[in-house]
C-alpha cells in the first residue's frame, strides 16, 4: 500500500514537473524591434505606462489580442503593439540603428500608436472630453463677424497687406 502511495505521488510529481517544461517550452518570446518601447496597463496608448523595454529585449508573451500582446515585465504584466515586435531578435546593422525606408510607415496612422476604440474609450472615461470639445469648439468660432470685419476694413484702419497702418 505505501509502495503505490509513494509511486503516486512521484508521478504526480512528474507530471506536474513535465507539465511546467512543456508550458516553459511552447511560451513564445518576442524581441523588441524599436530604440524602445513602452508597455502600458492596458490596450491602449493612454493607459499608464508601467515599463521601457529597449531595443533587443526579449519579452514573454502572455496574450494576444487585437493587435496588442500582454508581455511579462519586471514590474508584473503589460501590453504593447504588436507592430513593435518580432520573434527575430533585431541585427545590429547601420539599418538596425537609423531604420529603414519603410520605417515611418509605422507611424503614418493612429491605430499603429494604439489609438483604437478601446484607447478613445479609456481616455473618454479618466479625463473631461466634453469641456475640452467645448474649448474646441469656441477656439473654432470666429470673434467677429463678417459685417464687423468689413467694417473694420472699411474704416481704413486695416493697411494693404493686412498690417495696421
Amino acid at each position: 500500500m505505501k509502495q503505490r502511495g509513494r509511486i503516486k505521488k512521484v508521478l504526480m510529481v512528474l507530471a506536474v514537473v513535465l507539465g511546467l517544461v512543456w508550458g516553459l517550452a511552447w511560451a513564445e518570446t518576442l524581441y523588441v524591434q524599436r530604440n524602445s518601447v513602452e508597455i502600458k496597463q492596458g490596450q491602449g496608448a493612454f493607459y499608464p505606462t508601467i515599463h521601457t523595454a529597449k531595443k533587443g529585449e526579449a519579452l514573454e508573451v502572455v496574450a494576444k489580442e487585437g493587435g496588442w500582446v500582454q508581455v511579462k515585465t519586471p514590474k508584473g504584466l503589460g501590453w504593447v503593439f504588436g507592430q513593435a515586435l518580432d520573434a527575430k531578435k533585431p541585427g545590429t546593422t547601420l539599418a538596425s540603428f537609423t531604420g529603414t525606408a519603410d520605417t515611418s510607415e509605422l507611424d503614418k496612422t493612429a491605430g499603429f500608436k494604439g489609438f483604437d476604440a478601446g484607447t478613445e474609450e479609456a481616455y473618454v472615461r479618466t479625463n473631461n472630453l466634453k469641456a475640452q470639445m467645448a474649448q474646441v469648439d469656441a477656439m473654432e468660432r470666429p470673434a467677429f463677424s463678417v459685417a464687423e470685419l468689413e467694417s473694420f476694413q472699411k474704416s481704413g484702419r486695416v493697411g494693404r497687406y493686412g498690417g495696421a497702418r
